[in-house]
């Protein structure tokens, strides 16, 4: 099969791409993606230079907005007369009425430098505004798992197909275009992966100070980040074929060196994520000592509601694709997993150490800390989509494992024609009747 060149993949993943997200973008009404409004709250705080606490007028201006799109109807709440004074008063949003203690303001502050530099008169002209930035991130994290997985697959079109399938994933391009910091994660995972890739397989000292900036930036962003920082991190430290002994040693002299300073300095900046840590930790004692006290039949529960979010579920979780589409996945799923195996068992998949180490860990994050306490809502999958990018490295390399090296180009054309076609069924078929049938 005749190569196609690289300068037609990117206009595919691009081109297409901002095709795809502005229809999503104008498709999902406003406050139609998890958590706008208070994401939203959060980015105008910032924004203005106020404290980062709940403002009860910020709130009642996003609430009139809600009323006016609709938004109560929509998620199967009875219209609230009068309007709450804020959202701890709200329907449907009292569940989880602020970001403030949950996220960190490193997230926010690109959303914000967008609201300060482009002042907008209403809570939707922000909204869009943030969802278009979120659509620019998202297609940076295409492109940054496009350079990524040139390390560890074959040919020239199989990176590309890696980024067709972070792009247009269903419900990334969901996520990736709605006012939340997601697709932020999602580009800084990316960048983490491609950083730690090239100075694996790559080595320079002129990489070092990239990866520190992205391990503090990213460590600085949440909890989230945390579950790729340190196998990140170990993938590092781990001595390679040679590599001298000072080099982990210094680097992780260094490491502590910088928390140090920071404890000592700055200790503001350590205290929320070190309590998430110390919360994540008695999560996972919890589970391990099977204190968590869940009913039967909760593990089955929470991997299907993880593996629907994975692919696409949406309107705050209310709509799901049919059984068969999340069969169709399974089976795509297993059929990796398959060439996967086939692949370390046949000692052809070696190279595979860090993605497997970045997706495993975020798995098993996920499992072991929002598996192992109880919460009010329903997990996630996009929780995994910090590590978007190994995990379609991971994917495409068990599905081309099953293939002879000369039909690599061919079966990664067929595979970005069904991510495509997956995404255009999807928004047609489902998304665009549920909110406009």
């Amino acid at each position: 099969m005749r190569a196609v060149p690289s300068r037609r993949w990117l206009s595919v993943l691009l081109g297409l791409g901002i095709l795809a997200g502005a229809a999503f973008i104008l498709a999902v009404p406003p406050w139609q993606s998890p958590d706008e409004p208070t994401h939203l709250e959060y980015a105008q705080a910032l924004a203005a230079g106020g404290p980062l606490a709940p403002d009860p007028g910020r709130q009642f201006e996003i609430l009139a907005s809600l009323d006016r799109h609709d938004f109560w109807r929509l998620v199967g709440e009875e219209p609230p007369r009068p309007l709450p004074p804020d959202f701890f008063h709200a329907p449907f949003l009292s569940a989880a009425p602020s970001q403030f203690a949950k996220n960190q303001p490193v997230v926010y502050l690109p959303a914000a430098a967008v609201l300060f530099l482009l002042p907008s008169s209403s809570p939707e002209s922000g909204l869009y505004l943030w969802r278009a930035l979120s659509l620019l991130f998202t297609l940076g994290a295409g492109l940054l798992t496009v350079l990524a997985a040139r390390f560890y697959l074959p040919g020239r079109a199989a990176p590309w197909a890696a980024g067709v399938l972070v792009v247009f994933l269903p419900q990334m391009l969901l996520i990736g275009t709605s006012a939340s910091p997601d697709s932020l994660l999602v580009l800084l995972g990316a960048a983490w992966f491609w950083a730690l890739s090239a100075a694996r397989f790559r080595p320079s000292p002129s990489r070092v100070p990239l990866l520190l900036v992205l391990g503090v930036v990213g460590a600085a962003s949440g909890y989230r980040f945390l579950a790729v920082l340190l196998p990140g991190l170990l993938f590092l430290l781990w001595p390679g074929r040679g590599r001298r002994v000072w080099f982990p040693v210094g680097l992780l002299f260094l490491l502590a060196a910088l928390y140090t300073a920071t404890a000592w300095f700055r200790p503001e900046f350590l205290h929320p994520p070190v309590s998430r840590l110390a919360r994540f930790w008695q999560a996972v004692a919890g589970t391990i000592s099977g204190r968590t006290g869940f009913p039967g039949g909760y593990g089955t529960w929470f991997s299907r509601e993880v593996f629907e979010s994975f692919w696409l579920k949406f309107g705050w979780m209310r709509y799901s694709l049919p059984p068969s589409w999340y069969r169709f996945y399974q089976t795509l799923c297993l059929v990796a997993a398959a060439g996967l195996t086939a692949g370390f068992l046949a000692g052809r998949l070696r190279r595979m150490l860090l993605p497997l180490l970045l997706g495993g860990g975020a798995l098993a994050a996920l499992y072991l800390a929002w598996g192992g306490t109880p919460k009010d809502t329903s997990p996630q999958g996009r929780y995994l989509f910090v590590t978007l990018a190994p995990l379609a490295v991971l994917f495409l390399t068990g599905i081309l494992n099953l293939f002879p090296r000369r039909r690599v180009a061919a079966v990664s054309l067929l595979l970005s024609a069904l991510w495509l076609g997956l995404a255009a069924g999807a928004f047609l078929r489902y998304i665009i009747p549920a909110f406009h049938g």
